[in-house]
């Protein structure tokens, strides 16, 4: 009961609430003047309401979607210079390199294993992790809801709406960071304190992530050329 409600949670704020706020603010600003085509639809509220849900559940996953991407193009910039402590993080890919040595980083990383690791064993663990990781998804799918006001009040002339989407967009964008910050590290914390009593056997390991990450991006093109070879080319 307590994981289902969890999860509605964890679903409110990462997906139906930014899609709730950007439909909210499309309608507040007026464009496009029947954007649900509510009159035609909807002959009640609860159609109404109904309506305005499922759209904000569908706008939610693709203000997600885009949202992913500051992940690699802010938070992966910036962490060495405001997160450049590596200790919790070496210890922590000490375990899983100890754990797991023949799966690939790149196929399981050491965030992921301290997931799955507090998920197997530790469930109210992996859940405090967790919401604390959905309030920086939410504040991540935020400043693309804001990115969109900006742009909006632009086009409106609106320049005070623009200034306060502006201002709480750059307060959203910290949020998510720290807060992203914040469970990465919990995730390692909780993981080191359930092996505090044989940390001997789990030597820390040092960091390759920066080869990780360059040829990740490297794989994703081929992946994505070998897609459409296989979709399109080979089909004609």
């Amino acid at each position: 009961m307590f994981d289902k409600l969890n999860l509605g949670l964890l679903d409110l704020l990462t997906i139906l609430l930014p899609g709730g706020l950007l439909i909210g603010f499309l309608i507040f600003v007026g464009w496009p003047e029947d954007l649900f085509v509510l009159n035609s639809l909807a002959d009640s509220p609860w159609m109404e309401g109904t309506i305005f849900f499922a759209t904000a559940y569908v706008s939610g996953h693709f203000i997600y979607l885009v949202s992913s991407f500051l992940d690699g193009w802010i938070y992966d910039k910036i962490k060495p210079i405001w997160w450049s402590n590596l200790s919790l993080f070496n210890q922590a890919l000490g375990i899983r390199f100890a754990k797991i040595q023949t799966v690939s980083r790149g196929d399981f990383n050491t965030f992921k294993y301290a997931m799955a690791y507090l998920l197997t064993h530790k469930p109210n663990l992996h859940s405090a992790v967790e919401r604390t990781m959905a309030e920086s998804k939410f504040f991540r799918s935020f400043c693309v809801v804001l990115f969109v006001g900006i742009v909006f009040s632009l086009v409106k002339s609106n320049w005070v709406l623009g200034g306060i989407c502006l201002g709480l967009m750059l307060l959203s964008l910290i949020r998510y960071l720290t807060q992203r910050a914040k469970s990465i590290e919990a995730a390692y914390q909780y993981l080191i304190l359930l092996h505090e009593g044989d940390l001997g056997s789990f030597p820390p390991q040092e960091d390759e992530l920066k080869l990780y990450a360059g040829q990740k991006k490297s794989d994703f093109w081929k992946k994505v050329g070998l897609s459409v070879n296989q979709v399109f080319v080979r089909r004609s």
